[in-house]
């Protein structure tokens, strides 16, 4: 569990490090941007070099932020924003991202993308009469 933590607040520095480096900071927020701060994230994430157990855990830990977020979305019927894309259109990429620069960290993810709505559809259908899905 730690290791998820320690993926998903990496994912985050890595994501607001990219905007950084990558000039954002000048720019008028778009979907361009975001998805450019995400796969720097992804990029600095998939190119570690610890052994496969941490791997997986990081790579899962760095999907969660999103995952939340499209949880959150989905409860609140929420459609994209002018500076941010859906938290569906940012996993999905992030997914395609990754299955050319570290194919294991993309399959794993999206089994974990799969266990998690299998577990939170239940509850979510229940209390919103929404549920989440990945293909």
């Amino acid at each position: 569990m730690m290791m998820i933590n320690e993926g998903s607040m990496q994912m985050v520095w890595f994501h607001e490090l990219g905007h950084l480096f990558r000039g954002h900071l000048e720019l008028s927020q778009s979907h361009a941007i975001e998805f450019e701060a995400d796969h720097f994230a992804f990029a600095a994430l998939a190119q570690t070099e610890h052994y496969k157990l941490r791997e997986f855990y990081l790579g899962l830990g760095a999907l969660t932020p999103l995952v939340l977020l499209d949880i959150m979305e989905t409860i609140d019927g929420s459609t994209e924003g002018r500076s941010h894309p859906s938290a569906k259109r940012r996993l999905n990429a992030a997914l395609t991202f990754l299955r050319r620069v570290n194919p294991a960290m993309a399959r794993n993810g999206h089994k974990f993308l799969l266990a998690v709505a299998a577990l939170c559809n239940p509850t979510l259908q229940k209390n919103w009469g929404v549920s989440i899905g990945y293909s």
